[in-house]
């Protein structure tokens, strides 16, 4: 059983679910989704991420489809994002322990206006989507850490802090389940009021800012193997062409031959 399991259902939720599960197929939408990814599991993440409101968990869904569709997200690869996959401002640091893979952003690394923005979207659904294929003990979710060390506002990137919000917010709910906000300065209170702006509520709840203490905490959340030097830990973290490499078949392989590959893999 998933933390979203039917099983922790109440008996008016279980019912919504089946209504949307029937709206979805009685629309063709379910048609739109692998047999294999159409579970309850996944449709309560889009009712979850609208408060069990069938109708708005519909639109979310369909909207998701159609955004897959005309940017073509199946045909990512890592071929793709050539001049993005090497960035020092992202890096995978290892589970939490609960099990739960980390990612860490250091935004003090970027340049604004340094990297191709339809790459870095690309990048950024090439690598949710694969993290996502390799969640394991039926876990569903992820950490994102944002290290804000050596951070000012001319690394402020409007254009690349937009696609990691209304990606990660649009299209894939529910996922996210905390975001830890590493020791930001006192200006990022300026940078912080325009950014929840675009920010349901249940979102801004996952923020949790550490300013003190930050060492303890961590180490409280990961082993030391899973967690960074820099916070106490042994890990040297892995880069996103690391963890990519180490998955796909070359870097030529699209995300749906991926998921395709993969989906075969775990029949076997």
């Amino acid at each position: 059983m998933t933390e979203s399991s039917e099983a922790h259902l109440n008996e008016a939720q279980a019912a919504i679910l089946n209504s949307f599960k029937q709206t979805m197929e009685q629309t063709g939408l379910k048609q739109k989704f692998r047999d294999q990814d159409f579970s309850d599991a996944m449709c309560l993440r889009w009712l979850r991420a609208r408060k069990f409101d069938v109708q708005k968990a519909y639109d979310m869904a369909k909207a998701h489809c159609d955004w897959r569709e005309e940017t073509r997200v199946e045909q990512y690869s890592m071929e793709m994002c050539n001049s993005v996959l090497d960035t020092e401002a992202c890096q995978f640091m290892g589970e939490d322990k609960l099990g739960r893979p980390t990612i860490v952003i250091t935004p003090g690394k970027h340049t604004p206006g340094s990297l191709p923005l339809d790459q870095v979207e690309a990048l950024m659904v090439l690598t949710l989507e694969v993290a996502i294929r390799n969640l394991k003990n039926n876990n569903e979710h992820f950490v994102l850490i944002f290290d804000y060390e050596g951070w000012g506002l001319r690394n402020v990137d409007k254009g690349v802090d937009n696609i990691i919000l209304t990606v990660g917010q649009n299209n894939y709910p529910e996922r996210l389940i905390e975001a830890i906000l590493v020791q930001p300065p006192w200006y990022f209170s300026t940078v912080w009021a325009v950014v929840k702006l675009f920010l349901d509520e249940k979102t801004k709840s996952k923020f949790l800012f550490l300013s003190k203490n930050v060492n303890e905490e961590l180490q409280n959340r990961y082993t030391p193997e899973n967690l960074l030097e820099k916070f106490g830990g042994a890990s040297k973290g892995t880069t996103v062409r690391e963890y990519l490499t180490t998955r796909m078949k070359d870097d030529k392989e699209t995300l749906g031959q991926y998921i395709d590959r993969v989906l075969v893999e775990q029949q076997q």
